[in-house]
């Protein structure tokens, strides 16, 4: 008789643990989605901002720079690194800077060396000042000497006022 009822218990059981586990794999998979909404919500919020702010013609004016504080810019990242703790080196390609109607575009390379917290840092540092530059790359990869450290490359267009 107790043979006949584990029998029976174990095929009612079955069927709901299977059932408790493809409704636990919906529950992630429906969790893993709204994580991802709620990303790309705060994504799109955060980019609405931004252009706001650059929308106002002025805002976007003061985050110009003179060509002639070209000193001033390397100066800032240089106060950066130096804050931070990395190593580090900046390039800017005067030679293929663009001009338009209101501005020039100058590509500007930035190279970092440090550990992760260090290049977290100097990121942080470079977002404080109030000049633009549009990063089309940013990627940080393990240094090949030195395993405990990280290198970051920055590849960015920086904007100057055109008189």
């Amino acid at each position: 008789m107790s043979a006949v009822f584990c029998v029976l218990l174990v095929a009612l059981l079955v069927p709901q643990a299977r059932e408790l586990h493809s409704s636990r794999q919906n529950l992630l998979e429906t969790e893993a989605q709204i994580n991802l909404l709620q990303t790309a919500v705060s994504n799109r919020e955060t980019t609405q901002q931004d252009y706001l702010a650059l929308e106002d013609s002025s805002t976007l004016e003061q985050s110009l720079l003179d060509e002639q504080q070209v000193i001033s810019f390397i100066e800032d990242i240089e106060s950066a690194a130096k804050l931070a703790g990395v190593t580090h080196s900046v390039q800017l390609q005067t030679s293929s800077r663009e001009v338009q109607a209101s501005l020039i575009i100058i590509p500007v390379t930035i190279q970092a060396r440090g550990t992760w917290t260090e290049l977290l840092q100097f990121i942080a540092e470079l977002e404080l000042h109030d000049w633009y530059i549009n990063a089309t790359q940013v990627s940080i990869s393990n240094a090949i000497i030195d395993t405990d450290q990280q290198e970051l490359l920055i590849q960015a267009k920086s904007f100057w006022s055109n008189p």
